[in-house]
């Protein structure tokens, strides 16, 4: 799959008039089809009939997409398709799709040799303890992975995929592949060219 494909494009968002309280979407997730669907039966309550995986993993994603839906359904004029790849990109979340234990991730690097992942370079930033920013050539693709671990070691860590591969876009070894490297220069910390393979 390209790792230029839209992260989030919402294309359709649909109201039956005999059943106001549903109302539905089609979006393209990093490529793929995928469908969300709202119960609004009971005030001031969302129900959620199905939505995709990528979305119960990435709040500001999640709550972007039920905001557009929500203003089609009370008669705003939304222009579809709608690409919000933007509010992807820009959000500090955790990890986009489930995480493996973390007593697999020497496992995980042994299944994703395949995937040619370079680290380029690992920046701490001295004024806010926490956070790094990391460069990685993800096979071919630039890619820069801001890793936030400010809440300690207790919290979940936290990515802004700010350029380049996103765990959307990649196939499930490409996932582990990307999160091994980013978790790995992370925790060494180390400066210049890294071979992650």
């Amino acid at each position: 799959m390209k790792r230029t494909t839209p992260l989030l494009i919402v294309t359709r968002i649909e109201t039956d008039p005999g059943r106001p309280e549903e109302v539905s979407a089609e979006l393209l997730v990093g490529g793929r089809p995928e469908h969300v669907a709202l119960d609004l039966s009971f005030p001031q309550l969302i129900g959620f009939g199905s939505t995709p995986d990528a979305l119960q993993h990435h709040h500001a994603a999640h709550k972007a997409v039920i905001d557009l839906m929500m203003r089609r359904r009370n008669g705003e004029d939304v222009t579809l398709p709608a690409d919000l790849s933007d509010i992807v990109r820009h959000a500090n979340e955790p990890w986009p799709l489930r995480l493996p234990e973390t007593e697999s991730l020497a496992a995980n690097e042994r299944a994703t040799a395949p995937v040619p992942v370079s680290v380029r370079q690992v920046r701490r930033d001295d004024p806010e303890p926490g956070f790094t920013t990391t460069e990685v050539d993800f096979d071919g693709t630039p890619t820069v992975v801001i890793v936030d671990r400010r809440r300690g070691p207790q919290r979940s860590v936290r990515f802004r995929f700010v350029h380049g591969a996103h765990p959307w876009q990649l196939t499930p070894v490409e996932q582990r592949a990307l999160l091994v490297s980013l978790v790995g220069a992370d925790q060494r910390g180390d400066d210049g060219d890294q071979d992650c393979r």
